[in-house]
Parts: C-alpha cells; structure tokens; sequence
C-alpha cells in the first residue's frame, strides 16, 4: 500500500470547468484593458487540463474580436526544443525535466530520488483510483535528472517561449482565405 502524505501536503485541484472560466475571466478582463495578444504558458501535462486550456482559447477566439491567442505547456517547449538534453522518453511528473528543474531552481525542495517509473492506466477507460495504477506520483526518470540539465532545459525553454511571442506578435490569420475549416464552414 503506497504511503500518502499527510493533508497539509497533497495538492488541491480544480475542475477543467472552473479551470475554463478562470482563463475566460483573466482574459477578458485583460482584453477589456487593451490587450490583444495572449499566451497561456501551462506547466501542467495533463490531457484534459490542456484540452481545457485549448478549448478556453477557441472560445474566446469566437467572442473576442482582433485576439490572438497561443496555447502551450512547458513540457511540449521542454521536448520540442531539448531534445539532446533530455533522455528520457515520454517523461512526465517527476521525472527527469522536472527534478532537473527543481535541481536547478529549488534544491532543498528535492529528497532523493525516485526509481523510474511509467504509470500503466487502462487505455481508453477512466478511472477514479488513479493512485492504483500510478503509486509513485513519478511518470519518467528523476535518476536521470542534474541541476546542469535543469539550467539548459529552463534556458530551452525560455528561449523557445520567446520565439513563441515573437511568432504570435507577427501572426496574421489568414481568416476567410483558403479552405474553410470545420468552423468556418
């Protein structure tokens, strides 16, 4: 039986609803200040956090004319743009570009290391005891991981969120040219 910490250390969520209307709100609220562009910079890899994420931003495209809006995590800037730095495939929570990180950024926070580890959840069926296929909390490799790399890999990832702004900034849609998409149809 995996031993759980104690109340005052487990984290809280939120639903991918209320994580929606946060966004929406921070928007619009910014919008209503003058800002135009957006980018939503998520250090969560979670499917369905993202997919809120990236459902938020279609809806707001709808609502609010003249936006542009960029949708991204640090794990996907981290892989896209590390890849000779990290070496662990499909890393994840805890594991090797997260402790790197933390080895940079935060040590005292980091106690020991973790044996790898790839959680095994039942492909295509939700579950509600995640902790049954995922006792560790680690998705990946934290052995692997080094304050040097966690440097190198906050530098990646700075560096391809900078690219990512200027590309926004420059950005011009090219809306009502071309094929129609599903919604434009």
């Amino acid at each position: 039986m995996p031993v759980r910490p104690p109340p005052w250390l487990r984290t809280i969520g939120i639903s991918t609803g209320t994580l929606k209307a946060l966004l929406s709100d921070v928007v619009h609220a910014l919008y209503r200040q003058g800002l135009r562009d957006f980018v939503v910079l998520s250090g969560h890899a979670g499917g369905t956090h993202n997919a809120a994420l990236l459902d938020a931003g279609e809806e707001l495209l709808k609502s609010l004319p003249g936006i542009r809006i960029a949708v991204a995590t640090e794990y996907d800037l981290a892989r896209g743009e590390g890849g000779g730095i990290i070496e662990t495939a499909g890393d994840s929570h805890a594991g090797e570009i997260e402790t790197s990180r933390m080895l940079a950024t935060r040590p005292h926070l980091v106690k020991g290391s973790a044996p790898a580890a790839y959680p095994c959840f039942p492909r295509h069926i939700l579950v509600r005891g995640k902790l049954q296929f995922w006792p560790s909390g680690v998705w990946g490799d934290p052995s692997k991981a080094s304050a040097e790399k966690g440097r190198q890999i906050e530098d990646v990832v700075v560096k391809a969120l900078e690219r990512l702004v200027t590309e926004l900034e420059n950005f011009v849609e090219n809306a009502g040219r071309g094929p129609a998409g599903p919604d434009e149809a």
